[in-house]
């Protein structure tokens, strides 16, 4: 077998951060090329491996806060922002089946109501962001984004069959559900 077995698996744990951060990003430019690279990646079946599955789920989130808590409300953002927003959430729905905990199937049937509930015929200004949607945003963010972006390279890779197997990812959830 060879020295470098989970290469991919232990490289997209270190970028699953980086792209959090990016997708939280008040930036539009870096939110949209975040979003262009998860959704090519998450266009292959060989991206829904058992460790990435969870995290996968996290950056749909942060994607879609991001987009309704900081594009939506600018007519001109989310103008700019909707087409890869919701091809991004749609770029899972081939892949559901991949989805088997509970908790994981619920949260990406919100996500899928809720961006497809989205048209630009509703997109105006919605109201000024408070102080508390501010806090509460970099609290539901502040898990995944926790990790400097020290990557090199921000390009997710495809596993190798063997690697999905037998690695499990170094990324902490709070939310996660055991029975």
């Amino acid at each position: 077998m060879s020295s470098r077995p989970h290469t991919a698996v232990v490289a997209n744990a270190k970028i699953f951060p980086v792209f959090a951060n990016r997708l939280a990003s008040h930036d539009l430019n870096e939110y949209i090329n975040t979003a262009k690279k998860l959704k090519n990646w998450l266009g292959s079946e060989k991206a829904y491996y058992p460790d990435a599955l969870r995290n996968i789920v996290l950056l749909l989130e942060i994607a879609h806060q991001t987009f309704t808590r900081r594009f939506l409300p600018t007519e001109s953002s989310a103008l700019a922002v909707i087409d890869i927003y919701q091809a991004l959430i749609r770029a899972v729905i081939p892949f559901l089946r991949f989805f088997t905990e509970e908790d994981l199937q619920l949260r990406l049937q919100d996500l899928i109501q809720s961006s497809s509930e989205i048209s630009t015929n509703s997109i105006y200004p919605i109201r000024a962001e408070s102080e508390a949607t501010t806090q509460e945003y970099k609290d539901a963010t502040s898990i995944i984004t926790s990790t400097r972006d020290a990557t090199p390279s921000t390009q997710l890779m495809f596993p190798s069959n063997a690697q999905m197997e037998s690695v499990q990812s170094p990324v902490r959830c709070t939310r996660a559900v055991y029975s």
